[in-house]
């Protein structure tokens, strides 16, 4: 039976010298917690990078993706386990796309995706929508997210503008994420909270 877990790490920042931010380093940690997690449950394990490069998150030839593989593998993660190339993602919309056709180019039985906590409301929707049994690849997905570097007044502010990107990909989708739903005849579960839901981690118990 079919055992194999992807784990995506979504796409954060870097400077113009490859240094990651704040984010990407608590994502790879994260990455990294559940990874020991899923060898110990002797679960078969790839991870998945993202990030292109793109003057608005990465000012350099490099692709982001590039440099945390580079971190993962300071963290101690075996380069065979990265898949290489990883997304050349410049947005979520990308992300959710292109993870869902690595998925349907392979064989997995659950896809992971970890992101920051302002990040998580966007992340659910999406995947939520590319990845399921109702948008023709049946494959369990869930969203995990870790506490990010935003605090106080920056948090609360991003939270917002989260809300509001995501009710625009809801009710007005428009660019990659409406033709993705044209193509795959997914405003049903665009407009719907359903896919978001699924998306949610296990209670912890």
């Amino acid at each position: 039976m079919l055992n194999r877990i992807l784990l995506v790490q979504l796409g954060s920042t870097n400077d113009e010298n490859g240094s990651v931010d704040r984010d990407g380093h608590l994502r790879a940690e994260h990455v990294v917690m559940r990874l020991a997690q899923l060898h110990e449950a002797g679960k078969d394990v790839c991870i998945l990078v993202s990030g292109g490069s793109d003057a608005a998150f990465n000012p350099t030839s490099v692709p982001h993706w590039s440099y945390v593989t580079h971190m993962l593998v300071d963290l101690g993660v075996p380069i065979a386990q990265i898949i290489q190339p990883g997304l050349a993602a410049m947005h979520t919309v990308d992300e959710a796309i292109m993870t869902r056709a690595h998925i349907l180019a392979h064989s997995f039985s659950e896809v992971i995706v970890v992101t920051s906590d302002f990040h998580a409301a966007r992340a659910r929707h999406l995947f939520g929508v590319a990845i399921g049994a109702h948008a023709g690849c049946d494959v369990a997905c869930r969203v995990e997210e870790h506490v990010g570097s935003l605090t106080g007044d920056e948090l609360t502010s991003r939270l917002e503008m989260e809300k509001q990107k995501v009710a625009t990909l809801r009710t007005n989708p428009f660019g990659a994420w409406l033709e993705f739903v044209e193509a795959h005849d997914l405003h049903a579960a665009n407009r719907s909270f359903r896919p978001s839901s699924s998306c949610q981690p296990p209670p912890v118990v």
